[in-house]
Formats: C-alpha cells, structure tokens, sequence
C-alpha cells in the first residue's frame, strides 16, 4: 500500500487515542511528563492502559498495518493550542507496535490533565543509515524535509528530530551547516539523555541518519495532509483557487497579527524573529505607510475588527515623521533617518487618502495636498518624469539613488486624490506615459521589472484616461511575471512562487500586481491575457498561504499565540517583518475581491 494512503487509517486510530474517552488506569505523575517532548521511556502506562493500548487496534488495522512494510517510526507531536508541541516518538519493530506505544504515552500525558486541541503525526517511509558527517561540517540534506538522527549504538527515536525542529532550533542553518550544538539548549532532555547527548557531540565524527516522512494534522473533525510542516492549499491543477472564506480569515489573522504588534505609541515590531523571541530595532517608515495602508483595506471588509483604530494610531505616529521640505517649506515631506524618499511620500499619501475615503473626515485634507504637492515638485515640468528619488534633510541635496518601485507609488498615490484634482491626474498620466515609452521603451519582456505598484497605478489612471498605451504595457508587465513564475519546480510547495529558493513577499507583491492588472485587461479587451494572470494570482497566493503562520505551521515555536496570522520570509526562514504581512493581507484581499466580483471600493462588512 503506498505510504500517503496510510493517512486516513491512521487518522482513524489517533483520533480517538488523542480525543477519545480514556481507559480505566491510575494516574500517571504529572512530574513524568512535564516537557515537550516525551520519548518511549518517560511515560510508562499501568497494566490496565497496557491492555487497552493492545486492545485499541481493531482487527482490519492490525492487519494493515502488519502488511505494511515501513518501519515503525512514528512521532505524534500534541497541540494545546498555545504552547510549543509536545512532540512524543518511538521506533517499534513494526507500525503496529509504535501506534501502541504512543498511545500509552498520550493516555499518560490526558490523565495529567493535558488537553489538547488536535495533534500532528508523522510516519516515516524511507530510512539512510550512516550520513556520518563532521560535526562543523555542511549538511547534505533539505533541512526543512527530513528528519534527522544521532545514533549512539543504534537508530533511537530519542534523538530523531522532525524538520520544524530542525529548522526551529536552527540545527542546520540556512546555510546547511550543521548546529548540532544546538541540541544542548533543547530542554526537554532527561538527565540520563543530557549526558548520552554530551558525549556523542565530542566526537568529531557523528553517525547521523536521515528519515523520509509523510505527515497528517487533526483536530478530531477533519484532517488535512502536510508538505513541509505546512498544508498544503494543492499546487497547480486547480481551477477555482482558495475559497473567499479562506482568503478573508487568512487576511483577518494578518491584520491582527499587525494590530498586536503595534504599540500605544502607533509603532509596529518591525521585524520578529519568533525562534528566539526577539524584535529588531532597526525601523523603516515608508513599510510603516504601507503597512498602515493594508489595515485600512482590512476595515474597508471587516468594519467591526479593530483595524481603523490601529490605523489610525499608526498614522498619528506617522505624522510625528512629516516635516516641511527642505526644497519649499510649503510643501510635506516624510524624513527618516535625514532622508527624504519619492516613495516615502508617495505611501504616506496613500494611506491617509484611504483614511479620507473610508471615514469622510477631511482633517487631514490640507495634509494631503501638501505631501501630493512635493510629488508634482519632483516631476519635470514637461515630461512628468521623477527626477529626484530621494533626498538628503535637512539640506535638501538630490542624491543619484533611484528606485524601479517609487514612481510607481507615486503616480498611485497622485491618480487616488480624494477629490479627483484633474491636475493630479493628468501628472499621473503624463508620468505613466515617460515610464512606458522612455524608461521601458526597447526592454525585452524579461527586463521589465514585476513592478506591482505601477500595474495599480495603471489600472486606476486608465479608469480616469483610457488609453491603450496603458493596457498594452500592462500585458507586457503581466507577461514577465506569468513567466516568471515558479510552475515546475524541484519542490512541489514550491508551485506559484518566485525565484529560487522562493520568498513570501516577493511572490504576494506580484499576486497584487496581478490582481491590478486583470481588469484592466479585461476592460481592455485582452481576456485570455486577463485569464493568464488571475491563474498566476491564484497560484500565488497558494503558495502565499503555506507562508503563514498558523495553528500548525507554529506548532513548534515558543510563542505561537505571538505569531500567529503572520506572514514568514520563506517555507524554512522564520523571520516576520510588517510588509511581509501587509502584502500578502492586499494580495489576499484582491483576490478574494476578483472571486466575489467586487471591485477596490467594496463596502465594509461584519462578518
């Protein structure tokens, strides 16, 4: 029987293992199972649960799991929910004898008083004996894929460990060198486990193995297969993409990550680093903008989440970095760090455009006209091009620094004046029509930059001037990215990605751009191009999905309740930083936005 159809038999036999009604036996001392991670020898069942441990196979699974020809390891890692998993393991001659193994274990850990809320199960389907590697040296192996082993005398479950632990405890860093020293700060090791470990690392040569795994999560009403410690939301051959609700709960937890990660003061934790519960000091503001921005698209769905208060926070916080411009005090600039960028402004704008928008208030009008006023001040007079993308303050120096991304955010924010100024628009325009036919004309197809901000502008500023030079350049931009995309990859979660090894940020700015370029395709007549693009999007925000966070994706984190909703660099870097999140929460809101046929302006709703 091939090993993946083994999920749902042994779904079957955990559940009630895990949720069931206990069998009759004394309690167990609580002393004994007050870790993470319990091996075959730390929880011993009584006589009566031994039995019904023995007992708990009905005759149909005793034969099928005898007729199977893995080997016995098994590992059930146990979810309260909010603590780091409780991870229990065994190796048995057969999978029979580890299924009951683990189940006087966790009958132990329930009569304690545990509870849990669903658990994860790992099988394992192919064995490598003897890597042998040098204990500094490189790893040979994918670590966010298999688990790895130190054998002492022989294989022991003991010291296996699953890739999210392998990747959470950094034993093999992004590099894939081998930080087994690491294994020291693990606390869930026994005295007796501590001294075995402490002598096989000094050894300057490790008998190491490597485990295949297949992997199931449960809780208890349905059970869905994982890749990689993640679900797997498929990848390609899938017409329809994640449902509405999917997108709107994913989008949701984002935002509330943001909103907790946001101070009294109006400033986010910038970046987190979940394994070693620590925030980076280091701060940009003009993410800060755009992660403020896709609060306000969330209170635009959910008007009831808390979302317009965090935002509004955050703008006030945003404020307190507006300064007059050194060029002429009569217009706003935002300054950091004694710099001024074209982008800097250009979100800072946006936001509070779509504050304007949302809420009717016109306090922050006079605002507004004055940040949109140094965008007009950096275009040339005749061709609308920006050409200045950042500057020195207080001097007010233009330096050589320019970006593919701020005239884009500029020309949106321009086109999105709250009351339509025909000035700003025509600057946008103009400035649209220098980057299509100066700074892209002659580029090959492969040159174009996946320039997500520019398609938004492009399709807003043709809703207001519709040109076709708007469109054809869309499609072209849409060109690149549709072919850029990861479709065959060496990873299959790797599907609907960008670039190698693929980022989480990278592939939702593209899905944003996607779901910007898609009706303004269709209004342009380009359908099967229109097409092409919402089939990327979708495939995109698949792979956006595995990114996140979630109840089991954090499982063996210390801070899940911290991280949860949030979005992570990669599949195997854990790092969390406010744009990761506030692209996916748009490219997820887009989406979901095309799947209902709603446009950018839908109303807000409770759910």
């Amino acid at each position: 029987m091939p090993s993946q159809n083994l999920r749902q038999p042994l779904v079957e036999i955990f559940d009630p293992i895990v949720f069931g009604e206990l069998p009759s036996g004394d309690t167990v001392n609580s002393d004994a199972v007050d870790s993470d991670t319990v091996d075959s020898d730390t929880v011993d069942g009584d006589t009566a649960d031994g039995d019904a441990a023995a007992a708990l196979l009905s005759p149909k699974q005793e034969v099928l799991l005898a007729t199977h020809s893995l080997p016995g390891w098994l590992f059930l890692s146990l979810d309260d929910g909010v603590q780091r998993a409780t991870v229990l393991r065994t190796f048995g001659e057969d999978l029979a004898t580890a299924v009951r193994e683990l189940a006087q274990q966790t009958h132990g850990l329930r009569r304690s008083g545990a509870v849990y809320r669903g658990y994860k199960l790992d099988w394992g389907i192919r064995f490598f004996p003897r890597l042998n590697e040098d204990l500094d040296g490189s790893a040979t192996m994918e670590r966010s894929l298999f688990a790895l082993g130190l054998a002492e005398d022989h294989p022991s479950a003991t010291f296996t460990l699953l890739p999210e632990e392998i990747v959470a405890h950094t034993l093999i860093d992004s590099k894939r060198r081998l930080r087994l020293g690491h294994l020291r700060k693990m606390s869930h090791w026994t005295a007796e486990q501590r001294l075995a470990l402490k002598g096989m690392l000094r050894r300057p040569r490790l008998d190491l193995f490597r485990l295949d795994l297949r992997s199931v999560y449960s809780d208890g009403k349905q059970s869905w297969p994982l890749y990689r410690g993640n679900r797997r939301y498929s990848w390609g051959g899938i017409e329809k993409g994640p449902s509405a609700d999917l997108l709107l709960t994913a989008a949701r937890e984002g935002a509330d990550y943001l909103v907790r990660s946001l101070d009294a003061e109006g400033r986010f934790a910038y970046s987190y680093l979940p394994k070693t519960d620590v925030s980076k000091r280091s701060y940009n503001i003009l993410r800060h903008a755009g992660t403020t921005y896709s609060l306000l698209e969330m209170h635009q769905v959910v008007a009831d989440g808390g979302y317009l208060e965090a935002a509004e926070r955050a703008l006030s916080y945003l404020r307190r970095h507006i300064q007059e411009c050194a060029i002429d005090p009569q217009l706003a600039c935002v300054v950091e760090d004694g710099e001024v960028k074209l982008g800097g402004n250009g979100l800072a704008l946006l936001a509070f455009e779509k504050h304007i928008e949302l809420t009717g208030q016109t306090t922050d009008l006079p605002l507004v006209q004055r940040l949109g006023a140094y965008l007009l001040a950096e275009q040339d007079a005749s061709t609308r091009q920006f050409l200045v993308h950042k500057r020195l303050h207080p001097s007010g120096r233009a330096t050589p620094f320019v970006s593919q991304y701020y005239p884009g955010e500029a020309l949106l924010a321009l086109v999105r004046h709250p009351e339509a100024d025909r000035r700003w628009i025509e600057a946008a325009l103009r400035g649209a029509r220098w980057l299509i036919s100066v700074r892209d004309r002659g580029l090959e197809i492969g040159q174009l930059a996946h320039d997500h901000w520019l398609l938004y502008a492009l399709n807003e500023i043709h809703q207001q001037r519709p040109e076709p030079l708007l469109v054809e350049h869309a499609a072209k931009i849409t060109q690149a990215i549709v072919s850029g995309q990861n479709r065959r990859p060496h990873y299959a979660d790797w599907h609907g990605s960008f670039y190698v090894p693929p980022r989480s940020t990278p592939t939702a700015t593209r899905a944003e751009g996607l779901g910007a370029a898609y009706p303004l395709l269709l209004r342009g007549g380009r359908v099967e191009e229109a097409e092409a693009a919402l089939e990327a999007m979708r495939y995109a925000v698949q792979f956006q999905l595995r990114t996140r966070f979630d109840e089991v994706s954090s499982l063996y984190l210390p801070t899940r309740p911290r991280v949860r909703g949030g979005f992570r660099r990669s599949l195997d870097n854990y790092e969390i930083r406010i744009d990761y999140v506030q692209h996916n929460i748009s490219a997820l809101l887009a989406l979901r936005r095309l799947s209902l046929g709603q446009t950018a302006s839908g109303t807000a709703k409770s759910p």
